[in-house]
């Protein structure tokens, strides 16, 4: 990587941040919010020109090699895969990327600038002098760094090119493995999103697609399809049906496995509860579509050591939740999905854990890829930490206070529909109480969200239980009652329904 290129990346790791901010300051501009026509608001600068529930799979920048770019071209047209592609007019020029090849075999190719500069830091006709030749000449383009003001939009719109941005950043430049995209893309792209990476890092191979193509079916998501023939040079839209074929359901229905959202294990597309037995026997209880539990299954013995564990969102990228777990010396563990009921022996990424409580495994609070673990310190400190496949690291201390008052945590994902999960609590006096998270991963507010909570002895959510899209609690009472609490959002609770009895022996539960 060259000087210039490093400090373009220094430069993005800032812009990338406020691109949500750039991005409303030009959207509200040009109208497209706040009273916005029809018309205008038909287009969607964040998921560009694709009318379809499919996800877009689109590459910034320079491939490595023309080789590794045509190799890549044509594994995605093997596996009906349409890349979108942003290429700058530098990468033409030095012949790493072949645009007409990429036509050729049913991809897209739209404008990235010339040289990749800041589109902000220049005049109306130095915007539209990067949006010419030799960069690529078309109807979309993708300002670097997601810049983008009314001064960029309108140049965009003077040379017939619409700006096309991102929803789902995967921050692949920060050198991310395959794995690591793959699991990231799976958790958090949904219908109609659009993706971003960079062709010359790690989700630019064959088998990273192959995976995110998978994984995202698995949960009813379908990607781009590879165009049929070769794509016009400037499309009004993308064909991502590929020929108008019919768009793929984007919310799962019963049967079709989604193990993040639903907390499903075994692959028949409903909750799983993960529980440690008395005889310290491992079992997965399969769910049932009146939300009780079949009968158990073994997945392995030797866990009388844990004392804490709890399923993470999938790390390895085979579209399966992962576990965690603590044991009795402080140790945590890590055990990686391999394959439907069975994991990987387990590699340690902590230690000196044994003095930490109300541990719960929070879905990337701070969208930086990864999940995070939160917990309560000895001192009541409110402690978040990055949760990746080699180790933890920590993040941020995020609240104080939480040695006695709180009882234990959980989390059902975001409860104020803000897309940031949250964190619930049980206070010393019974009360639930939700914990807004921020985007920044702190806690921003607290709302008392339920009462009566304590006379359980575990509460905890095993995913969506229902199938409404909604992650739900399952808690048991000192009888060894087992109830769901199906959640209605923003905070609501159906009333309790009793789903099981003589849960006592099971001491652990994920």
């Amino acid at each position: 990587m060259n000087t210039a290129t490093r400090r373009q990346r220094r430069l993005g790791t800032w812009l990338r941040r406020s691109t949500a901010t750039a991005v409303g300051l030009a959207l509200a501009a040009t109208g497209i919010v706040n009273g916005a026509s029809e018309a205008q608001a038909a287009y969607d600068m964040r998921k560009g020109p694709n009318p379809t529930s499919r996800v877009t799979l689109t590459f910034d920048d320079c491939p490595k090699s023309l080789s590794s770019f045509k190799s890549v071209v044509l594994a995605a047209e093997q596996m009906d895969i349409g890349l979108v592609l942003f290429p700058t007019g530098n990468c033409i020029t030095a012949g790493t990327i072949d645009t007409a090849f990429a036509r050729a075999h049913g991809h897209y190719v739209f404008n990235h600038s010339i040289s990749h500069p800041d589109l902000r830091t220049l005049s109306y006709s130095g915007v539209q002098r990067q949006l010419g030749s030799p960069g690529v000449v078309t109807t979309y383009g993708r300002p670097p760094y997601g810049a983008i003001n009314s001064t960029v939009q309108s140049a965009y719109a003077s040379v017939g090119m619409k700006p096309w941005l991102w929803n789902v950043d995967t921050n692949d430049w920060r050198g991310k493995s395959s794995s690591e995209l793959v699991s990231y893309v799976v958790s958090n792209a949904r219908a109609g999103d659009s993706v971003l990476m960079h062709m010359q890092w790690n989700g630019f191979n064959a088998s990273t697609l192959s995976a995110m193509k998978s994984g995202l079916a698995r949960r009813g998501i379908g990607v781009c399809r590879n165009y049929p023939g070769t794509t016009p040079t400037k499309p009004a839209q993308l064909d991502c049906n590929a020929g108008g074929g019919s768009t793929p359901t984007p919310t799962p229905s019963p049967g079709v496995p989604n193990p993040d959202r639903y907390g499903d294990l075994n692959g028949d597309g409903r909750f799983d509860l993960l529980a440690v037995d008395s005889a310290n026997t491992l079992r997965l209880y399969p769910g049932k579509a009146d939300m009780t539990m079949a009968a158990s299954q073994v997945v392995g013995p030797g866990w009388g050591s844990t004392n804490w564990m709890s399923r993470t969102p999938d790390l390895n990228g085979d579209g399966i939740s992962d576990l965690i777990a603590r044991r009795t010396d402080g140790s945590m563990w890590l055990y990686r999905t391999r394959g439907r009921l069975a994991y990987h022996p387990g590699v340690q990424v902590g230690w000196n854990w044994s003095g930490m409580s109300k541990l719960v495994v929070m879905p990337d609070v701070n969208k930086d890829g990864y999940p995070e673990l939160v917990g309560a310190s000895s001192d009541g400190a409110l402690r978040r930490y990055r949760l990746a496949p080699t180790g933890m690291s920590f993040q941020a201390n995020i609240g104080s206070g939480w040695k006695s008052n709180i009882t234990r945590t959980m989390t059902v994902g975001q409860i104020n529909g803000d897309a940031t999960p949250d964190l619930l609590a049980i206070t010393s006096g019974g009360d639930l109480m939700a914990y807004t998270m921020s985007s920044t991963g702190r806690i921003s507010a607290t709302t008392k969200v339920g009462h009566g909570w304590g006379a359980f002895t575990m509460v905890y959510s095993p995913g969506d239980l229902n199938n409404d899209g909604r992650r739900d609690l399952v808690a048991r009472k000192s009888s060894g009652d087992l109830y769901v609490y199906r959640h209605q959002g923003g905070g609501r609770w159906s009333p309790a329904a009793r789903i099981g009895t003589h849960w006592n022996s099971d001491r652990l539960f994920a």
